[in-house]
C-alpha cells in the first residue's frame, strides 16, 4: 500500500509548491522595484574634506551638522584622507563646524541643503588656538562635482506664479536644465 499515491499527500505537495511560487514571484517583483523606489527620495547628503592651510587633508578632525530649523545635530570624524559624509539629511538650512586641539574652529551658517541633493562643502582649519573661531555666514553656489544628477528645485513662488494648464505640476519638469518635453501627456 505504501507504493500508492495518496491524494491527500498530492494536494499539499501541490498547495506548497504554489505557495513556495507565488512568494517567491512577489520577492522578484520586490527586488525589481527596489531600483527604482530607492531612487526617490527627500533626503539629502552633506560631503566635504578638511584641510589645512597648505591644503594637505587632516585626519580625524570633529565635524558636527546642525539643523537650523530643529536643532538636530550629527557628528562625524573625518577619516584618513580628510573626508566626512552626512547621509540621509532632511532638506534644511545647517550650521557645520570643524574643530581639532590646535587649530581654529571653522563655523559655517546658512548652508542650504535641498531635496535629493549632495552638497560639497569643503572645510579649512587655521593653525591657532582652539578658542578662535573663524566664522563663515555667506556661501557662494559651487560646482557640483559630486553627483552627475542635474536637479532644480521649485520654491513655492514659481509653483504659484507659473501659468500652469489645469495645474498640472508635470508641466514644471520640462523648466529644468537639459530636460526635453515630448509633447504627449504632460500638457
Amino acid at each position: 500500500m505504501s507504493g500508492l499515491p495518496n491524494s491527500k499527500t498530492g494536494d499539499f505537495l501541490s498547495m506548497q509548491f504554489r505557495l513556495i511560487r507565488s512568494a517567491s514571484l512577489v520577492a522578484i517583483v520586490w527586488l525589481a522595484s527596489g531600483g527604482v523606489l530607492g531612487a526617490q527620495t527627500s533626503l539629502g547628503t552633506i560631503v566635504g574634506t578638511v584641510t589645512d592651510d597648505s591644503g594637505a587633508a587632516i585626519p580625524n578632525v570633529a565635524v558636527q551638522i546642525t539643523n537650523e530649523g530643529t536643532a538636530a545635530v550629527r557628528q562625524a570624524m573625518t577619516d584618513a584622507s580628510g573626508n566626512y559624509t552626512f547621509p540621509s539629511l532632511p532638506p534644511g538650512i545647517y550650521t557645520a563646524q570643524a574643530e581639532l586641539k590646535g587649530f581654529r574652529t571653522e563655523i559655517d551658517n546658512g548652508i542650504k541643503l535641498d531635496v535629493n541633493q549632495t552638497l560639497r562643502l569643503d572645510m579649512s582649519l587655521k593653525v591657532g588656538d582652539v578658542t578662535e573661531r573663524v566664522e563663515v555666514s555667506a556661501t557662494t553656489t559651487q560646482l557640483q562635482t559630486d553627483t552627475s544628477t542635474v536637479a532644480t528645485t521649485m520654491d513655492n513662488k514659481k509653483v504659484v506664479e507659473l501659468p500652469l494648464n489645469g495645474r498640472s505640476f508635470t508641466q514644471l519638469t520640462v523648466l529644468v536644465p537639459g530636460a526635453v518635453g515630448t509633447g504627449a501627456g504632460i500638457y
